[in-house]
């Protein structure tokens, strides 16, 4: 039975690992929005938002 901190975190560890597939299946397999959002079954406005927000530079990170 899962504790209540497990159940709490649960859906941001799955937000996570898809937000990780995306970026993995965008950067390292190259495939289109279009393909990863077949293939993850989300829609392409949220790959492309995943996508985005994963390039967005880390406050102090230099260009």
């Amino acid at each position: 039975m899962m504790t209540l901190h497990e159940e709490c975190h649960r859906p941001l560890l799955v937000k996570q690992a898809r937000f990780a597939r995306v970026l993995e299946l965008w950067h390292v397999e190259q495939l289109s929005t279009h393909t990863i959002a077949a293939r993850l079954e989300l829609s392409e406005a949220e790959v492309c938002r995943l996508i985005e927000e994963g390039e967005k530079p880390v406050a102090g990170e230099w260009q």
